[in-house]
This record gives structure tokens, sequence and C-alpha cells, in this order.
């Protein structure tokens, strides 16, 4: 090569940080774009803390503190809950990630309230944080930049994350064993895709996403799918317990169809118009580049496992936009280095009009909402056309926060809009909203949990109600609050698609409950033989004169020990493969077989427990409610649902 063109290479390459996937980026500019991406993610983090009412933003957070609440009550991992649908219960088929990080935060001392309150607002900068480092690492700070930008204004990202923190934790943590991966630290991606994928069904995208990822890099690929499949031995035992007690989830859990219909959610398309025109641009830059570029492909094809689920609808409505904004900021990086590669005089207007746009992003979210075809009656598809009468959103004084639900406008402008969090409104109308007849609502008020009085009623209803009482509700919303709140057990519940057949009366709880202060108009008075112990602004506590059975709580079948070993394998597994010298694969080996065996004698009881299931499945009958409340008090929740039902 002549020396005027080595000189020509030298300089092209001198100052250029990053593996080039993204066409380099000279370092003074490099540092410039981490330091603006990172002022972006504490904006946004203070941002969302200042509406710290919001959060909770539903029901469902609620759900997963009552979750937590069982462990504490269990001892450890139970088959077995009745903290939802108590006195009669229903298997706990839930992912147990997500709650057994918050099982063994609370021997810090934090409450499930708390715990579940502040991942409400964490999952959605931590994820927008996670997501940085990946692509940061890999490709480069501008394409971070592009994909915090382009990730961060739909507001369905947003309200997701904080709605269901199950599957918000998966997509925080995922993130991280994709650059786990792709930095040849196995032992660290096994262990967090354990912790991800175990987190929620649909977060069952990433073992597949990893193994995809493993063979498109063409390096180490036996390895890389070990870290992929070896965790999912261990999440073997759980699926096999949700094998056995499918006849108690939805058809459109179980079905082979493919459904789009995800948990009764309308599906519509919404994604923006840069966000899918980036995306664009992302795919054909990774089959130009292809090497590691590939990768970003990996996590969108892995979604695929989704449909069978009956996840569809929530993918295409909350979960998307985060596959969509990688491969978009890889895509806006790469068409932004050519650009300026190809016209350097123009350099500086090709950067102006960039930053334009990024900011027209983060002020607007331009999207279409593009409603799905649905099944009828007769099974035939059917376009729904879009209401064109379809009044707009309620004004955000009248309506409190669930205003920031619409997709009109992006995330940003609605967190520094001071009328989204406004003070003083009125509890009269949320009892009416959970007290109404004939349609109870499906969730709670967002900003419930901070209303005043309410600390008092917790305070009440702890000290008078014990565990294993039970509290009717009037509503599935409310029970999950006041459950998660608590840690007592009350009736109605908020997966009502698993309720069992036979409804617990208020006559046969302990207690009475009823949100919102006194019974709103039109609301049913309490049943004959109820006293009222406690009233204020918040609630009204009522308690049953004539004495019940009191339930007991449900058997452990992975001790809180075992819980924490496990979670101690994890974290020596992250620090010590990130500490390890990359030659050092022998000890690697050694460490990942050591931990694999114990996690394996921590999983065994479990692994006995799925195999008996299994040999004898239940069947769920009209039944199968009055059998267990037939049971004597004495009797373990696992202990009952290891015995044979009666047959009708």
């Amino acid at each position: 090569m002549p020396a005027s063109s080595t000189a020509e290479v030298r300089l092209e390459t001198r100052g250029f940080t990053g593996n080039g996937e993204s066409g380099g980026e000279p370092a003074e500019r490099g540092r410039v774009l981490t330091v603006w991406g990172l002022v972006l993610l504490a904006g946004l983090a203070v941002a969302s803390a200042l509406h710290w009412s919001w959060y909770p933003t539903s029901s469902d957070p609620w759900y997963h503190a009552a979750v937590i609440h069982g462990l504490q009550q269990a001892g450890g991992l139970p088959v077995w809950d009745f903290w939802e649908m108590a006195p009669v219960g229903r298997p706990h088929i839930y992912p147990p990630s997500f709650h057994v990080v918050g099982y063994l935060v609370s021997f810090a001392g934090v409450s499930p309230a708390a715990f579940i309150t502040f991942m409400s607002w964490a999952l959605w900068p931590a994820s927008l944080l996670t997501a940085w480092v990946w692509m940061h690492r890999v490709f480069g700070p501008r394409a971070a930049l592009a994909t915090v930008i382009l990730l961060s204004a739909p507001a369905a990202y947003f309200c997701h994350q904080g709605t269901f923190p199950g599957i918000g934790w998966g997509m925080a943590v995922a993130p991280l064993a994709l650059w786990a991966l792709e930095s040849e630290k196995f032992l660290a991606c096994a262990a967090l895709n354990l912790l991800a994928s175990t987190a929620h069904p649909m977060a069952l995208f990433l073992p597949p996403a990893l193994g995809l990822q493993a063979l498109l890099r063409g390096r180490r690929i036996l390895a890389g799918l070990l870290a992929a499949c070896v965790p999912m031995l261990l999440y073997a035992p759980w699926l096999a317990h949700i094998w056995a007690h499918r006849a108690w989830l939805p058809a459109q859990r179980t079905g082979g169809d493919v459904t789009l219909m995800g948990m009764g959610i309308s599906t519509g398309i919404n994604l923006g118009i840069a966000l899918g025109g980036a995306a664009a641009l992302g795919v054909v830059w990774t089959l130009v580049r292809r090497r590691q570029a590939l990768g970003l492909l990996a996590p969108l094809l892995g979604c695929a496992v989704v449909f069978p689920m009956g996840f569809g609808g929530r993918l295409v409505q909350y979960n998307l936009h985060w596959p969509l904004a990688c491969l978009g900021g890889y895509g806006a990086a790469m068409s932004l280095a050519r650009l300026t590669r190809a016209y350097p005089r123009h350099a500086h207007a090709i950067n102006a009009a960039a930053l334009s746009l990024a900011f027209a992003a983060l002020a607007t979210w331009a999207a279409l909402e593009i409603p799905l075809p649905k099944k009828t009656r007769t099974g035939q598809l059917v376009p729904v056309p879009r209401d064109p009468n379809r009044p707009s959103p309620p004004d955000a004084t009248h309506a409190g926060p669930r205003v920031y639900f619409a997709m009109s406008a992006s995330t940003p402008v609605k967190l520094l809009d001071p009328e989204m969090n406004p003070p003083g409104r009125r509890l009269e109308r949320v009892g009416a909203q959970l007290h109404r007849r004939g349609q109870p609502q499906a969730r709670t008020r967002p900003d419930v949990y901070h209303m005043e009085g309410a600390a008092e009623f917790f305070k009440a209803v702890t000290t008078r109600v014990a565990v294993g009482e039970v509290i009717a509700t009037v509503d599935g919303g409310g029970a999950s609050f006041l459950t998660g709140s608590t840690g007592r057990w009350t009736t109605g519940g908020m997966l009502r698609e698993v309720r069992s057949e036979a409804a617990t009366p208020a006559e046969h709880c302990h207690f009475l409950a009823a949100l919102g202060g006194k019974p709103a108009r039109g609301a049913k008075p309490p049943p004959k033989g109820f006293t009222k112990v406690f009233e204020n602004a918040f609630g009204t506590l009522y308690q049953n004169e004539v004495p019940q059975p009191k339930r007991w709580p449900a058997a452990a079948v992975v001790s809180g020990v075992e819980l924490a070993v496990l979670a101690a394998l994890g974290i020596c597994l992250v620090l010590v493969d990130w500490a390890l010298p990359r030659e050092r694969i022998r000890a690697r080996a050694l460490l990942g077989a050591g931990a694999f065996g114990v996690a394996l004698y921590c999983v065994a009881t479990l692994a006995w427990t799925a195999a008996e299931e299994l040999r004898h499945p239940p069947e769920v009958t009209a039944d199968t409610g009055a059998a267990l409340l037939r049971a004597p008090p004495a009797v373990s929740g696992a202990q009952v649902w290891l015995r044979p039902f009666p047959r009708p």
C-alpha cells in the first residue's frame, strides 16, 4: 500500500471509538453524545418521578404486591395461593422471579407496597437505561442516544412498564443479557436470562432471541446456545407445574390458534411514524453490515413465541416499541454517519437536521392507530372499522392521570405538563366508581394509594384482620389493591378468567370492606350480621359477628433460604464472570457447573411436586371450589391440591 494511502487510512480511523458497527464516532463527539444520552435518561427519570401519585398506575401491580405478601406468609415459593381468590384459592402459576425479588428485598425491611410503588416508577427509566447501555457498548453512543429518543416518546410503552411490572421487569433485564452474550460473558448471560425469562410468559421471547443471536454471531456458538438454553432446565419444573394446571388458564392461553386478542385489550398497532421509518432503515442496515448488527434482529424474531400464548395484542400495542426502537436507533445512526461522510461540507447542516428530528420525536408522537381484525362468533376474520365518532380523551382535570394512557402526544411532553397531576381530586367520585353496581371497575384509580386516610385505613385492616381471615370486597381491582396494601386475603380477585365456579359469599367471610368511605348511592348494604368496626374518608370496614373458620397459608415448595441461595448464585455468576479474564475458560466452566448443581438441589422439591402434579392433573369442575371449601382448615393449600378432587 502506498504511503499516502496508509496516511489517509490512519487519518480516517484516528480518534474513533466503538467497534465500527455504527460507522465510528470521533472520540470527542462520542463523549458529547454519551453525556447527552445520560442527561436525557436522568431528565426522563426525574420528570416521571415528579408524578409520584401516578404509581402504581393500575390494579395489576397490586396483584404482584399481594403475591409477595403470600410468599412472606408461606415462607418461600408455594404452588398454591389463598391471597387472591380466598378462601377458595387457585394454583399459583405466575412466573416467579419478579415476586421472588420483592420477597428477598422484604428481608431488608422494604414492604411489598413500597417495593411495587418504586418498581411501577423505576421500570420505565430502567428499561431505557439498559437499552442505552446495550446499544452504547455494542453499536456506539450515537445509536444509543437515538434508541433512547425513539423509545422514550411512545406513551404506550411508558404505560406498559408501570402497569405490567412482571413483563416490565423482563424488558428491563433483557438488554443486559443481550449485552453479556455479545461480550462473551456467558455465565452472566445465563443468570440474567433466567432472571428475565422467568418474570412473565411474554419474557420467554428472550431465550430464543439469545439463541438466534448466538447463531447469527458465528463465534463461540455452543457457549452462546448453552447460555440461552441451560437456564430453561431450571425453569422446567415451574413450566411443568403450569402445564399440569393449564385447565385453570383461559382458552386463549392454551389454544393452538395464534390470536392477537391477548388479555382482552383492544388491538391496534400504534407505532410512531419516526419509529417505523427508523426501524425500516435499521433492518436495511443490519442486512448490509451483518456481523454484530444481525443481533438486533434476534429480539424481534424471538417475539414470535408470544403469539401462540395469546399475548399478541399486548405485544403489538405495548412491547413492540422496544425491539423496533433498537433497530431504529441503529438505522438512524448508520444513516447519519453515512451522510456526514458522503457530504462532509454539509455535516453541520445534517447534524442540525438530525437534532431537529430528535426534538420533534420527543415533543410529538405522530402515530397511526390501525385496528387489527378480530374473530366473530363464527370464527371468521372481519376488519374492525375505526369509529369516527369516538369521543376524545377526557380533560385531565376531571379524569385524573388516566389521560396519559392516550397515545396522541409523546411521554416527555405529558410528564412536563403540570395539568397531568392536578391536586384536590374528590374521593367521593372514586367511591362511586368502586361501588358502581352491575359494572365493577376492573382497575382502581392510579392515585388511590396516595389519598388522604389511606394509611389510617390500612393500619386498621392490618390490626383487626389476622392472616387467614378473609375480607369480602365488591370488585376485582379493589380486592387486589386491598390485599397488596395490607397482605390480608380478599375475595373477588383480579384475574377473573381463572376464578373457580364456586363464588364466595360475604356471609362466609370474616370482614367486609367498602373503599371510598360510606357506600355510594345504589350500592348494596352490608349483609345482616356485619357490624361497622372502622370508617374514615377512605373506606369502611365491617366485621362478621358469626364465627367463620380460618384458612392457613400455603406451604412453600422452595424455601426462603433456597431462594436466597439462588439469588446469591446469580449475583456471583454475574460479578465473577465480568471480573475474570476472558482466557479463564476452565474456571468459568467449573463455576458454572457448581452453580448449576446447587441450583438443581434448590429446585428439587419443586421438580418432585411438578412430577406428582403431572401424574395426577386436576380437573377444574363446578365442584372444585366447593371441594376446597369443605377441606379442613388445618390442611395446607399444597396438601389440598395434591389430593384428587371429587368428581361431580
